[in-house]
């Protein structure tokens, strides 16, 4: 796709600065001290390297189509996308700019798996034994669903395809990876994860399947790309204001400027809309964070990660780790311990934890610890739902929310999305007053309000500092030796039995 640039649909606007690659290599960054740091924002780091995204002008008059998609991120795209090849017109509306909430914000990591889910419930608890099964099938499935869309519509995408490595930080996390281990996956001693991470302190782990990473700015703008040269309409800057019913079964969706009639709508908003106020009250927003070096010598870069893996750690509060395409270390989905100003927290929180896990393979390439000081800090809000699974909710036969992916969203995001949009093209062919939505592994269900949303954040915190307590002691534990009186023990009760 990078030689031979299609030309622009109808409807937007071609970037003449555009770079034939969306992250292309910058100039070495000068590190900047902790205090000097500019406030966590929303500008990741993704913005600054991708300056060629599509842009879209706003609505301006009133149109028709089958399938009105709110929500200009990864699930909506992904939704779009797929309505659209299945022959439905399509409309996609952002209140901002694509990508501009979390879809835009994350680490990039394509996981395919699920996160553990709140109380330590057993996802068999949630769905059934068969829908458990389902279930962790379709997230396995995700993260070959993600590399699968990029080839198959040529996708101009920086992407690691070594694999997603799960860390074990303790030899009791190392067994439980190991027995959860599925078919494709990678078991790893200690060792031999030391030999491809370059890390310490680790002991053993799994690189899943089907996983890596790729650039999530540029993955949600070449979606957006392939839906409207497939003749999805897609439109910037337009806040929905009102969503209306008609009497003919079809939805209204109102802006300030103009209306779109639609046989059907998905609202796929992370949780933050005002077109569905119940749906907005049962969703949790935690804010996270996600931190960068400058650009690294590539002595550094061979050192760790040098095979191009990306890894996650087992511990509660778990560090994250990979390079970016333009030689930048980055941990991400921080849940900061603290009440402190959140920038400088970040970078004190991520230095201590990169300084502990990669100060030792810095100094290996003959640098100092201090060349992994924090650059750019930016955060982004993750959608909980008390179950920790995502929230399908069908107010009416011809409205339709998905959100909430908790933290898995580029895999998981990209899979739901894309059976959505399918299942919602084959509902409105064969005229059915309500969709089948069995191809999704998830039931549909009505949201639960989350009487503590509002405080969700301090709730986090506190959970945040208790996990980094819970890690360090664990840690220090394992680095203690055996105690003098243990080992007085054993040799005397060895001498009373010779």
């Amino acid at each position: 796709m990078a030689g031979n640039r299609r030309a622009p649909p109808s409807g937007m606007t071609p970037d003449p600065n555009r770079p034939q690659k969306p992250c292309r290599k910058a100039p070495r960054d000068t590190p900047v001290s902790v205090f000097a740091l500019p406030p966590a924002n929303g500008t990741s780091i993704w913005d600054l390297l991708h300056h060629g995204r599509p842009h879209f002008r706003s609505l301006t008059e009133n149109i028709e189509v089958d399938l009105a998609v709110v929500g200009g991120g990864l699930v909506g795209l992904t939704t779009a996308l797929a309505a659209t090849n299945a022959g439905l017109r399509v409309a996609v509306v952002e209140k901002a700019t694509l990508a501009s909430g979390a879809s835009g914000r994350t680490s990039g990591f394509v996981a395919p798996s699920l996160r553990p889910l709140p109380g330590g419930i057993s996802l068999e608890t949630v769905l059934g034994s068969d829908g458990a099964r389902r279930f962790r099938g379709f997230a396995v499935d995700s993260g070959r669903m993600v590399f699968d869309l990029i080839d198959r519509h040529d996708l101009d995408v920086p992407t690691a395809r070594a694999g997603w490595i799960e860390a074990a930080h303790t030899p009791d996390a190392f067994n439980r990876l190991r027995r959860g281990a599925g078919h494709g996956d990678q078991v790893l001693c200690a060792d031999e994860l030391q030999g491809i991470t370059g890390l310490e302190n680790l002991h053993g782990g799994v690189v899943r399947a089907n996983s890596g990473a790729i650039d999530p700015k540029a993955y949600v703008s070449e979606i957006a790309r392939a839906s409207a040269e497939a003749g999805a309409k897609i439109f910037e800057n337009t806040p929905m204001e009102a969503l209306h019913f008609g009497a003919d079964g079809h939805a209204e969706l109102q802006s300030s400027a103009a209306r779109i009639r639609a046989a059907h709508v998905v609202i796929a908003t992370n949780g933050a809309s005002r077109l569905l106020p119940r749906l907005a009250v049962a969703v949790m927003p935690v804010r996270v964070h996600q931190v960068v070096t400058g650009t690294l010598p590539e002595a550094l870069q061979t050192a760790i990660l040098g095979g191009g893996h990306v890894i996650t750690d087992t511990r509660r509060n778990a560090v994250a780790l990979r390079w970016t395409p333009d030689g930048r270390l980055l941990t991400g989905g921080l849940v900061l311990p603290s009440f402190r100003p959140a920038s400088t927290e970040a970078a004190r929180f991520y230095a201590r934890r990169l300084a502990a896990i990669a100060g030792p393979a810095a100094e290996r390439a003959g640098l100092t610890s201090d060349i992994l000081e924090a650059q750019h800090i930016w955060h982004g809000r993750i959608a909980m739902t008390g179950t920790g699974l995502p929230l399908l909710y069908t107010p009416s036969s011809a409205v339709t929310a998905l959100v909430a992916c908790n933290g898995r969203g580029i895999a998981l995001g990209t899979a739901l999305g894309m059976a959505l949009g399918e299942a919602i093209a084959d509902g409105l062919k064969r005229g059915a007053g309500r969709m089948d939505f069995s191809a999704l592994p998830l039931p549909a269900t009505k949201p639960r309000p989350r009487p503590l949303r509002y405080v969700s954040g301090f709730g986090a915190r506190w959970r945040a500092a208790l996990a980094e307590i819970f890690d360090r002691h664990e840690t220090r534990q394992l680095a203690k030796p055996p105690s003098n009186k243990a080992t007085t023990s054993r040799n005397d009760k060895h001498e009373r039995n010779e």
